[in-house]
């Protein structure tokens, strides 16, 4: 995973630990169907990171590609060749760790904190083993505005496919809610296709890696 990937006006390149913190930053200025969720998390604004992005860079079974423009980091597409494994760790040793940097329960005045501090403890877990057995790898992909637009998303998750064939993962999935037609298009263009709605409101889309 040592290589990177240019295009006219970024480069795709494997995400380390020193781009964590500005990771956090994109995680959260994304984080609302898109767009910048910084207002529902007024009191904890890395709680989005802690969930999403950092227990997917530089720690075992992950692979992270990170976006980079003129003006510094603008995108990244973190995932897990291995679903299971990822969960049982985040269950046992992410999740509880990063809690103990927050309240036991958020205030109901700011729901999306409220549950994101709950997902810490006991993550939304959905990996039927009819998804699991074919489709074990998933990730999270987010870009800034300035960066969307361009085929960078997708560029990305070629970047992490080719990744993921590579170490012999035979497809991946991702959960995106229901309503954001926009991201259904986007990942069906990209040959990903429905497999199923969860009782939450979210679609898992997947693909294989070749």
């Amino acid at each position: 995973l040592a290589w990177v990937a240019s295009m006219a006006s970024a480069t795709i390149r494997p995400g380390t630990l020193a781009d964590v913190p500005t990771l956090y930053d994109i995680c959260l200025q994304t984080s609302c169907a898109g767009q910048d969720g910084t207002p529902h998390y007024p009191h904890y604004p890395k709680l989005v990171g802690e969930r999403y992005l950092g227990p997917y860079v530089g720690r075992p079974n992950t692979v992270a590609f990170v976006l980079e423009d003129a003006d510094g980091l603008c995108g990244y597409c973190v995932g897990t060749p291995d679903s299971k494994a990822f969960f049982a760790d985040f269950t046992a040793n992410w999740g509880p760790e990063a809690a103990k940097r927050y309240p036991t329960e958020g205030s109901d005045e700011f729901p999306a904190e409220k549950a994101l501090i709950k997902e810490l403890n006991n993550p939304n877990i959905f990996l039927p083993d009819e998804l699991y057995s074919q489709y074990p790898a998933h990730l999270h992909i987010d870009i800034l505005p300035r960066a969307q637009g361009h085929g960078h998303g997708r560029k990305l998750i070629a970047t992490m496919l080719k990744a993921l064939a590579e170490l012999g993962v035979p497809g991946l999935h991702l959960g995106m809610q229901t309503s954001n037609t926009n991201a259904f298009g986007f990942y069906s263009h990209l040959g990903f296709s429905k497999f199923c709605e969860t009782s939450y409101g979210d679609t898992i889309m997947a693909i294989k890696t070749a």
